[in-house]
């Protein structure tokens, strides 16, 4: 949603949505149509940049079941039953692929609808593998996390292969998990009483 900045008007957010390099070509499209129908007030604050600030509350449920909130949804989270857990929802890492691959789809639809392109039945799959040797105390030599990540991308399109490539390569430079996924993002941590 849009928050307007003092004297910032929903005409000027579009006028800057419609110019940025990710978003060159909204205004006739379905993007455009549901920005122009987008309440004020709520998520986004239209400044220089434009800054969609994400919060999230996360809390501990029972057993290893793990409650996020963002906005206003809830999503579980939980562990295999061979880490102690109930294995009722998907695992932090797990999450982390599925973001990963849902913001792809996402940024594909949302450049796609820039462009007035015909894309359709996009599929994306992630996958990497994990080693918990560090979480195990058995070794610190390998990192705790996915070592890689692998993203296949199918969708149908009127595209030449050169075509899909340029446009995947500029999915990938505007999509926003993408981006933290790629590229370190600094991360602070505070204890709070």
């Amino acid at each position: 949603m849009i928050r307007q900045a003092s004297g910032g008007s929903r005409e000027a957010f579009l006028r800057d949505i419609r110019s940025s390099r990710c978003a060159s070509q909204i205004a006739g499209s379905r993007v455009g149509a549901s920005l122009r129908r987008l309440p004020v007030g709520v998520g986004m604050r239209r400044e220089r940049n434009m800054i969609y600030t994400v919060k999230v509350d996360v809390k501990e449920i029972e057993n290893r079941i793990v409650e996020c909130k963002v906005r206003n949804h809830v999503v579980r989270v939980d562990q295999p039953k061979e880490f102690g857990a109930d294995d009722t929802a998907p695992t932090p890492p797990e999450m982390l692929a599925i973001s990963l691959g849902s913001c792809v789809v996402s940024t594909i639809q949302f450049i796609a609808a820039q462009r007035n392109l015909d894309v359709g039945n996009i599929e994306v799959s992630v996958e990497g593998s994990i080693d918990f040797s560090r979480a195990m105390g058995v070794s610190d030599r390998e990192r705790a996390g996915f070592g890689a990540l692998k993203v296949g991308i199918r969708f149908d399109s009127g595209m030449a292969s050169r075509e899909k490539e340029d446009f995947i390569k500029t999915v990938f430079e505007c999509g926003a998990s993408i981006d933290n996924i790629r590229n370190a993002t600094p991360v602070t941590c505070e204890i709070l009483e």
